[in-house]
């Protein structure tokens, strides 16, 4: 970690827990602490999102933006490619207010 620290983000992992908002927010804040600032300081969350609901889509997107996360990647590793292409027609999920 104190590495990443040096540099200009993470992508959020939590080896043998489940990464949740409030862990995310319990990072933003051990990382803020150490660095002294978040300026230029990026957490980079992946999951997935629904294709076929845009609202509940930004809800998940929203989530993790109020904990702390400043980006977001949509990573399906198990679906097929028509899955995937759906995905990308519906466009990103999108925070409120950005």
């Amino acid at each position: 970690m104190a590495r990443a620290l040096r540099h200009d983000g993470v992508l959020a992992y939590a080896p043998g827990r489940e990464l949740t908002p409030a862990l995310i927010g319990e990072m933003r804040s051990c990382i803020a602490e150490r660095r002294g600032s978040m300026d230029g300081f990026d957490i980079v969350v992946e999951g997935t999102t629904p294709t076929s609901d845009a609202a509940a889509a930004t809800a998940e997107a929203a989530r993790w933006a109020e904990a702390g996360a400043t980006w977001w990647i949509e990573s399906d590793w198990e679906s097929d490619a028509a899955a995937l292409r759906r995905r990308i027609e519906a466009g990103p999920p999108r925070a409120p207010g950005s």
